[in-house]
């Protein structure tokens, strides 16, 4: 479970900190202390995947497919009369 866990922050530091320049062009109010620092945390973050072995990085891949399997059946209809 502990490497599940750090596997998914990885995972979503990883995804955040590669967003934050479209989130600046998309939103005049979101600010973040200049594109160094995203920058640095994405390539950090990618090193470190890269540097994975193939168990650890198969252990990611399924749950991030088990992850998206119980997000996809348990979210409500987009239709759905509340």
């Amino acid at each position: 479970m502990a490497l599940f866990s750090a596997g998914a922050r990885l995972t979503t530091y990883l995804f955040t900190c590669a967003a934050l320049p479209r989130l600046r062009k998309l939103n005049e109010g979101f600010r973040t202390p200049g594109l160094w620092m995203p920058i640095l945390g994405t390539l950090i973050s990618l090193a470190l995947v890269v540097s994975l072995d193939r168990m650890k990085l198969m252990a990611g891949a399924i749950a991030l497919v088990l992850g998206s399997v119980i997000w996809f059946t348990t979210r409500p209809a987009k239709n759905a009369v509340n």
